[in-house]
């Protein structure tokens, strides 16, 4: 429910803070600075659960969109919606994770990416299909393939949504930004919702919510991952 979830306003490294904590089985574990934390990722469909209430970071990447199916006009697929943020607050209790998969090369134009969302608040569309517009989920803007805007956002918190259109080659709102968002809650550095190549035949990455090249490319899967200090 929409009730469970707070943005936190409190710095979450400050005196006072509280994380929440979860009990799944973490995927790993890391310190960074004076702090040490522990993650969960999920790469399918799956449910949260949190024992105590407090604050957490969350990534949500949707699937990425597929490339054309077509040689002879090619466009890379547009990157899943991407969305980041750190301090939000949840109440104790399960919640249902949903993991979008990337955009099929059965059809053409390449198919659009799924939803990824948490909480039933929070949700993304894949990229578009290379060159044309592609679906939508519940409300916001329609995505494109080939060079246009990513998956759209059902919520408020437009501020912390990101992700990338197609690369080079896209035939509708042709544009070379490509450039996915690199996160490093795990730890380590990864570049997440990079828009696909028009020139490439390559898949998108599976678990970054990437776009499929334009030569035929499917969409890589999205990811959930969710974050507390230990």
């Amino acid at each position: 429910m929409f009730s469970s979830i707070t943005q936190g306003n409190s710095n979450r490294l400050g005196s006072g803070s509280i994380s929440a904590n979860f009990t799944n089985t973490a995927t790993g574990t890391y310190t960074s600075g004076a702090f040490s934390y522990k993650y969960v990722t999920f790469t399918g469909n799956g449910t949260l659960t949190l024992d105590s209430s407090g604050l957490i970071d969350i990534l949500v990447v949707a699937g990425g969109g597929a490339g054309r199916t077509s040689n002879s006009d090619p466009a890379g697929g547009g990157s899943g919606g991407l969305y980041y943020k750190e301090n939000l607050y949840l109440n104790a209790g399960s919640y249902v994770v949903v993991v979008g998969g990337g955009g099929s090369t059965s059809t053409n134009p390449g198919g659009p990416g799924n939803y990824s969302e948490i909480i039933n608040t929070i949700a993304k569309i894949g990229g578009g299909e290379g060159g044309y517009t592609g679906n939508y989920v519940r409300t916001g803007k329609n995505s494109y393939g080939g060079g246009g805007s990513a998956g759209a956002f059902a919520g408020s918190d437009i501020s912390n949504v990101s992700g990338n259109g197609a690369g080079a080659g896209g035939t509708v709102f042709g544009s070379n930004n490509r450039d996915g968002r690199s996160i490093s809650i795990t730890g380590s550095a990864v570049t997440y919702a990079t828009g696909g190549l028009g020139s490439s035949s390559g898949a998108g990455t599976a678990n970054t919510g990437n776009g499929g090249g334009g030569v035929n490319g499917a969409g890589g899967s999205g990811i959930v991952i969710v974050r507390v200090k230990v």
